[in-house]
């Protein structure tokens, strides 16, 4: 069940609300991660509180989660959006911006693993960081993989084909985005070719996995937060349960392979895994950039209290 987020700003003469509606001509483009990692320490410097309720548990326990809610309010602009899309690009954009630091250079095709908002998006911005010649889909359901490859050959620069199977479009693959709600392993070790980067956006409860563990086990293992990943990746956590690794099996944050903290690829032939589960300081740093650029070009109401 998703709670409304309720945030009580400083008092203010004259406040003005700005209302604005995300879309493709607002969006800043896939260059805002990294600019956002700077207002995001920033954001916190200057305490702007972003709670994210996601589920409620029980008549009067609500659960707090890093997980996104329906709408992003950022209080230093005073400013209400739907944040669908901005979490819909978001997602996609971290891991367009992990791909342009994790994976090789030449990776020449693309593997799609599901057919929903986030595989159309994770097309749309990965191909803006990777020169890919070849983009395979996969999903367990034909029609909905026969939808996708129709939209998303609209959103791509290179040719876009249905896989007959998870492992057809897996094989040979430079970069693997596993976009899914399943709860168990889609993608096997032994189709991941050396030199491999696999993008794991699902399994975002520790009861589920999306990847199988032999994979994750012979990995370099990038998250977006450590903390998320241990309390939340089923992919890291059942490994975990299970004795097949421990916490330091976690090479890294993503943060920190951007400042240089923490070495990305070490080998050419090294498969690295990145787990994202999307953090709510992301939606916040998206949300002022999307209405700096939406100011910028007037887009938006604004709407005096």
């Amino acid at each position: 069940m998703s709670a409304a987020v309720q945030i009580a700003p400083a008092e203010q003469k004259d406040r003005k609300e700005v209302q604005v509606t995300a879309s493709p001509q607002v969006w800043p483009g896939m260059q805002f991660f990294e600019q956002a990692f700077d207002y995001c320490v920033d954001a916190w410097q200057r305490s702007v509180l972003f709670l994210d309720i996601l589920r409620q548990r029980g008549n009067n326990h609500f659960e707090v989660s890093t997980k996104q809610a329906p709408n992003v309010l950022n209080f230093d602009f005073e400013v209400i959006m739907d944040g669908r899309y901005i979490t819909e690009m978001r997602t996609a954009a971290v891991s367009a911006v992990a791909a342009r630091h994790l994976a090789r250079a030449d990776a020449a095709v693309l593997a799609v693993i599901g057919s929903g908002v986030q595989a159309r998006s994770h097309v749309e911005l990965l191909t803006l960081v990777r020169p890919f010649r070849e983009i395979r889909a996969w999903s367990p359901t034909n029609d909905h993989v026969r939808r996708f490859v129709s939209e998303a050959a609209a959103l791509s620069p290179v040719p876009v084909h249905a896989a007959a199977s998870a492992e057809q479009a897996v094989r040979e693959a430079g970069v693997i985005a596993i976009v899914t709600s399943s709860a168990t392993p889609v993608v096997q070790d032994a189709w991941v070719s050396p030199g491999a980067m696999v993008i794991s956006v699902g399994a975002c409860r520790p009861d589920t996995r999306e990847m199988d563990p032999a994979l994750v086990a012979r990995s370099r293992v990038i998250v977006d937060s450590r903390a998320g990943a241990l309390a939340e990746a089923g992919d890291i956590v059942q490994g975990i349960r299970e004795g097949r690794w421990d916490e330091t099996h976690i090479a890294g944050e993503l943060g920190e392979v951007i400042l240089g903290r923490t070495p990305g690829r070490t080998t050419p032939d090294e498969i690295v895994v990145f787990k994202s589960l999307g953090m709510a300081v992301e939606d916040v740093a998206t949300a002022q950039l999307v209405l700096t650029r939406a100011k910028a070009q007037s887009k938006g109401r604004e709407i005096a209290m």
